[in-house]
């Protein structure tokens, strides 16, 4: 695999060190995957730079973001939260025209302005982005098409063997029209001078990856060695007193509780995937009822969730199943903390953390056949990403 790549350490192969680096996040995994690569990546000098919003305007996420950038070092921030594109549309289709062209060009003057403010120029920076999926992303790429386009990982099991088929299904859904493709692109282009182009939007001169080489680029970087305990561990130490001790809290508890430990990841819970979830458990703890007497299940939820949706769930299980009941609700990634925690299983469906904890050796992970059914049947288009992303591990 490594023979594939080019060596991990940031841009020397570009013949000089670029003046600024822009990173770009709306989620704290994205953030955290960044600070994870500036932790451990040998990379040029340059002022960095985050350019961020919190993902849905999600309050949780704000201040879990925010706390990580107020110590994260960067040498200028940009909040794109009050970005006139990030407002819901409400002009009739005649009028979005103008409307998305004058939206465009007063968030480009804005994000110009700030790079100005710091001294950036566009030709002499790196624009370093994960999926071209958000907006953050999806603007930041349209108007720095000078800057030096590197592609990071959006979560610690990618780029793995679901990449190339989830970024053709990807660029598949985002095919612009014939329309859009001759007469709308080339006005907002000309109104702002962002080229939303999916050829300039899915550009990248070098991708990182923590597993299999990159197919968003042709120069693949290996950061495979940056997916360890150890790293995890130190990337964890950097983070705000108040996130690690959620962690080392949580960690702690569990160590004490019974055994096993049976560790469930939530994803996103829809009424169908709540069911799903009680569904698999109840079926689980019916057949293994010796195997997982007296255990602890530990419940983490999802970091893209509100938290709110879970509760309901944690009461069903506190309530129905014959184990102590223990909630994460912590943002921070399990990655970072399962070393601390030490489970011994990790329950999901097809969550990108099953394949990382399979490589770590760091408790044993588990499919839910129940939650692969209900994921595949809700989004039938992903189901062979979702297949191929257990492929060899054991299920309940």
């Amino acid at each position: 695999m490594t023979g594939l790549y080019k060596k991990a350490v940031g841009s020397s192969e570009t013949g000089g060190p670029e003046k600024a680096r822009i990173f770009t996040a709306c989620h704290g995994t994205q953030l955290l995957v960044i600070q994870h690569l500036r932790r451990h990546l040998e990379r040029q000098p340059a002022r960095e730079y985050l350019v961020w919003y919190p993902m849905d305007g999600s309050q949780r996420l704000d201040v879990f973001m925010s706390s990580i950038i107020a110590g994260a070092g960067f040498s200028g921030v940009l909040d794109m939260r009050h970005f006139k594109s990030l407002r819901s549309r409400g002009s009739s289709s005649a009028r979005w025209w103008f409307e998305a062209a004058w939206r465009t060009r007063s968030d480009a003057k804005c994000f110009r302005g700030w790079m100005r403010a710091n001294r950036i120029r566009e030709n002499e920076s790196e624009l370093w982005s994960d999926d071209p999926l958000h907006f953050n992303v999806v603007f930041a790429k349209a108007l720095l098409r000078r800057a030096r386009q590197v592609k990071i990982p959006h979560a610690f099991n990618l780029e793995d063997g679901t990449c190339c088929s989830y970024r053709d299904g990807l660029l598949k859904k985002t095919a612009a029209s014939l329309a859009k493709r001759l007469l709308f692109w080339p006005w907002i282009r000309l109104a702002s001078s962002c080229d939303f182009r999916s050829e300039t939007v899915f550009r990248y001169d070098s991708g990182y990856s923590f597993d299999r080489p990159s197919c968003w680029a042709n120069a693949a970087i290996d950061a495979s060695g940056l997916i360890s305990a150890r790293a995890f561990m130190e990337t964890l130490e950097t983070l705000p007193i108040e996130l690690r001790t959620q962690v080392h809290s949580s960690a702690a508890q569990l160590r004490t509780c019974p055994r096993p430990v049976v560790l469930v990841l939530l994803f996103g819970l829809t009424a169908e995937l709540a069911a799903a979830y009680r569904e698999s458990l109840s079926r689980i703890f019916a057949e293994r009822a010796l195997s997982l007497r007296e255990c602890t299940v530990a419940v983490k939820v999802h970091p893209g969730s509100s938290g709110s949706e879970e509760a309901g769930f944690i009461a069903w299980a506190k309530a129905n199943l014959p184990a102590e009941v223990v909630p994460i609700y912590t943002l921070v990634n399990l990655e970072l903390m399962l070393a601390d925690m030490a489970p011994d299983f990790i329950l999901a469906g097809p969550c990108g953390a099953l394949p990382v904890a399979q490589r770590l050796g760091l408790g044993a992970p588990i499919v839910l056949p129940e939650i692969m059914a209900e994921l595949c049947r809700a989004f039938p288009g992903d189901a062979a990403c979702f297949n191929e992303m257990v492929v060899g591990m054991e299920s309940w």
